[in-house]
């Protein structure tokens, strides 16, 4: 004989009350999407320098190699910001 056990989630008490409260819980969410920013910011600047790499008449074969393959990394990983990816319309 099987039982099926049942996850019951119990929900956190609200531990921040009032106003001031709620003042934290979007002073945090604002710094997580500034931080966010921040990090797509920089992997876009990565991004245009490996694309000048890439564009450069006196850049070596292999150099324009290996910033393709950084390039795909660097797409992927921006990628991987935004929560669903799989629709091509959510990266406009």
């Amino acid at each position: 004989m099987t039982q099926k056990s049942e996850v019951v989630e119990i929900p956190l008490p609200d531990l921040f009350a009032g106003p001031l409260g709620r003042a934290q819980i979007f002073a945090i969410k604002f710094a997580e999407g500034i931080s966010t920013i921040e990090a797509k910011m920089t992997i876009i600047d990565k991004m245009s320098e490996l694309n000048e790499i890439i564009d450069n008449k006196e850049s070596t074969p292999g150099e324009v190699e290996v910033a393709e393959a950084l390039m795909d990394e660097l797409f992927q990983c921006f990628l991987l910001f935004f929560e669903d990816y799989s629709d091509e319309k959510a990266i406009h």
